[in-house]
């Protein structure tokens, strides 16, 4: 019988992929163990699809609701996998040590319960938190790879786009409006901008709508002199299937931003209030753009800002931006037209 370990992570989307270096690196310290992880089950079934882990135990099932009661409550699958597990990492609080103590009665050999939020933490950035946590049982190298997403996943996402008009030599520009604040976000009028001049250059944008984007996506849609491609309400793989299509990412500080940075798409991340150095996903193919300085300290600050100058990145450098990436993406596609147009813009 295997051994496995158990994962735990509680956050959104973009905080469990900056946990995702350091489950690779635990992963390769047990190279022989099976893993499961207690998450969101959208990012849950995204790592499991992409064989990042081998068993999901999703938050909205209760698996975390019962570790958090107590051992009697925990239901069965989980409770077989922790009597075999020879480590349960969880990357939370756990103040009074009641998870830690459920976690060992329930037959973990070793157990590690510790928030990346802690103020103890040296490193900066949200990865390396992940990863110091973790520090004393795994090894130093590091192995960066993108997402590798089911082939008949990423066959339907080409199958969508093409009921959806798209040709395949076109050039697709994913841009995402939103993010899990709208104080992150740039005002509508500025992607109704950044749509316009993609379509002047014979790109094909295409707008991704979360849950939480409605109202700004509309309101784009709305104002464009034509209409872009809008694709929402959507699971997440699915998502991630259609990003992986594309030429081009442009989008905030979000946990889809982060996706389209772990797909080893060129991602455009626009920041304002938040600290890349904390925050931003990290590879040559990602760009960081900002406006002026954030002068808000605190984020009440921030959420009664109204000039929001942090986030009023030049259009003209965002473009200049997309056109480094494009033509990179274009020397290496028979999409003639498309080389043509970006001359033009050279």
């Amino acid at each position: 019988m295997r051994r496995s370990l158990l994962l735990i992570h509680p956050g959104a989307l973009g905080d469990v992929l900056l946990a995702l270096s350091a489950i690779r690196a635990i992963r390769a310290a047990f190279p022989t163990h099976e893993c499961g992880l207690i998450a969101g089950e959208q990012v849950g079934r995204l790592l499991f699809a992409c064989g990042e882990v081998d068993r999901l135990f999703p938050l909205e099932q209760g698996s975390l609701a019962g570790l958090l009661a107590g051992a009697e409550l925990v239901a069965s699958g989980l409770r077989s996998w922790l009597d075999k597990a020879d480590l349960a990492m969880g990357w939370m609080k756990d103040a009074e040590g009641s998870l830690a103590a459920t976690l060992y009665a329930l037959g973990a050999g070793r157990v590690i319960i510790r928030s990346p939020f802690d103020a103890g933490c040296m490193n900066l950035h949200q990865a390396d938190r992940h990863l110091e946590i973790v520090a004393s049982m795994v090894g130093e190298e590091r192995t960066a790879r993108p997402l590798r997403l089911p082939e008949a996943i990423l066959q339907a996402a080409t199958a969508s786009l093409a009921e959806a008009g798209v040709r395949k030599e076109q050039m697709l520009v994913a841009v995402h409006p939103g993010s899990g604040s709208p104080h992150k976000c740039c005002e509508p009028g500025w992607f109704v901008k950044l749509v316009a001049q993609l379509q002047a250059l014979g790109a094909v944008p295409l707008l991704l709508a979360g849950p939480a984007d409605t109202e700004q996506v509309q309101a784009i849609q709305r104002s464009c002199a034509a209409s872009p491609l809008v694709f929402g309400g959507q699971e997440l793989i699915s998502v991630a299937a259609l990003m992986a299509q594309v030429a081009l990412y442009v989008g905030h500080d979000s946990g889809i931003t982060h996706l389209a940075a772990c797909l080893d798409v060129p991602t455009i991340a626009l920041f304002g209030p938040t600290d890349p150095e904390r925050w931003a996903p990290r590879g040559r193919h990602v760009e960081i753009l900002s406006g002026a300085p954030c002068l808000c300290n605190e984020w009440n600050r921030v959420q009664t800002c109204t000039e929001k100058r942090c986030l009023q990145v030049p259009i003209e450098q965002v473009i200049e931006s997309c056109l480094g990436g494009l033509r990179a993406r274009a020397k290496s596609t028979s999409a003639d037209q498309f080389r043509s147009s970006l001359s033009c813009h050279a």
